[in-house]
């Protein structure tokens, strides 16, 4: 079996998103999370998922370019809407929300 070092298939995994209409900054943070799986042994949660992003793309199931939005929002809690973007710009945005919204309260729930 060949080595690919992490850094390089990262490299890789990003220009074929790129390619397939994603902004720069989603490939990126798209790729790292897929190889982080791989090297925190979660393979399943890993670049073997990139067919089936590319396949979601081209079916129209998942939009490259979707940025996420806030749909409803109270104190502690809010509710994003991912906008059929990638998990994990999605959850990056969420994650970001709840972080400013505990250190004014204290807590937060973002789903």
């Amino acid at each position: 079996m060949q080595t690919i070092q992490a850094q390089t298939l990262t490299n890789y995994v990003q220009k074929l998103f790129a390619a397939a209409g994603a902004p720069a900054s989603h490939a990126e943070r798209v790729a790292n999370s897929l190889v982080s799986a791989n090297l925190a042994g979660h393979d399943s949660h890993g670049v073997i998922r990139t067919v089936q992003y590319l396949n979601n793309i081209k079916d129209g199931m998942l939009d490259p370019h979707a940025t996420p939005a806030i749909v409803r929002e109270t104190g502690v809690v809010t509710m994003v809407d991912g906008r059929r973007s990638f998990g994990q710009v999605a959850a990056h945005y969420a994650i970001n929300i709840a972080i400013e919204k505990a250190k004014t309260y204290g807590t937060a729930t973002t789903g």
